[in-house]
This record gives structure tokens, sequence and C-alpha cells, in this order.
């Protein structure tokens, strides 16, 4: 009993002398500059991808009506019909290919530009964890119950201060005062 009782004493006091901590990953990375970044690349390509798709589904939806218009005549061969309906199903095989393959390239892209702020973040964590003696870091969104230390406005505040330390000379405009437009004056 007594060696239950100081192996429990034990463990209670090695558990009381470690440091922990948790972020939330998702708020780090989410206001990030490069966050923004990559948001706006990804809409601009998912935007391209939107246009070239509704560009296949006009082309589908004329080959539709032409196809309704020679059946409807009944002057076409059933061969032309065949050829025709051929055409619009290959078609729309190549319209949901190009939605999977798409939705692939576009998780593929975010996947490829997000990888180097989630590695920053990380070492941004590790770093901190290491300097001020933390035994653990979490991710927030991974703790049901816990009383560590919330550190995700102190390792922001890190990374904001060395992403705007990384800017060259200049790049960050100055803030323009705010002016009023006359009635009827359009802006620039």
């Amino acid at each position: 009993m007594k060696k239950i009782l100081f192996s429990l004493v034990l463990f209670t006091s090695i558990l009381g002398a470690q440091k922990l901590g948790h972020v939330d990953v998702e708020k780090i990375f989410g206001q990030l500059p490069e966050t923004k970044r990559v948001e706006n690349e990804l809409k601009k390509l998912s935007e391209e991808l939107q246009k070239e798709l509704e560009q296949l589904g006009a082309e589908y939806q004329k080959k539709v009506q032409e196809f309704q218009k020679l059946q409807q005549s009944g002057n076409s061969l059933q061969t032309i019909l065949q050829t025709k309906a051929q055409d619009i199903e290959q078609l729309q095989q190549r319209i949901q290919e190009f939605q999977v393959n798409g939705e692939r390239d576009l998780q593929s892209k975010q996947t490829e530009l997000s990888k180097p702020i989630l590695d920053k973040v990380k070492k941004a964590v590790e770093d901190y964890g290491k300097s001020n003696g933390y035994t653990y870091i979490f991710i927030s969104q991974s703790i049901l119950y816990g009383s560590g230390d919330d550190l995700t406005e102190t390792i922001l505040g890190k990374l904001k201060s060395t992403s705007s330390a990384a800017r060259p000379a200049g790049t960050n405009p100055a803030p323009r005062p705010a002016t009023a437009t006359p009635a009827g004056a359009m802006k620039k």
C-alpha cells in the first residue's frame, strides 16, 4: 500500500512539474497575411475552373438542343441521331471527369500552398515551447478538458511580427486618411 501511495504522489508531482499549453491553429492560420494570399490564389483557380465548367455546360446544352431538333424534325437518319447521342454522352462524361479532376486539383493546390504556412506555425509553436519551458503544447481543437495556458494570441503575435519584419522596407502601404467624396463625384 505504501508503494502505491508513494507512486501516486511521485506521479502527481511529475505531472505537476510539467508546463502545458494549447494553441488554436485554425485561428492562427486564418489570421496570417500569407493565408489571405493562398485564399486569393485558390479563389482565382476556382473561378477559372468554374468558367471552364460553364463553357462545357453551354456546349452540352447546345448539343442537346440540336439533338432534340433533329429528333423532332423526323427527317434525320437513325445513324445521325445515334452519333449525336454518343457525342452528348461523351461530353457528359468529360464534364463529370472535369468536375472530379477540378476538385482534386483544387484540393491539391490548397495543400501545396498551405503546407509552408502550417510548417511555419508549427515551428513557431515548437520554438516558443522550447524557449519558455513547455513540456507539451496541444492543438486546442483536440482538447476536451484541460487547464493549460492558451498560447494562441502569443504565437499569432510572434508570427505576425516576423511576417511584418520579413517584408522589405516600403512594402507596407501607409494608411490613407479618409476623405469625403463630394456628392455626384465618382471615386477612381
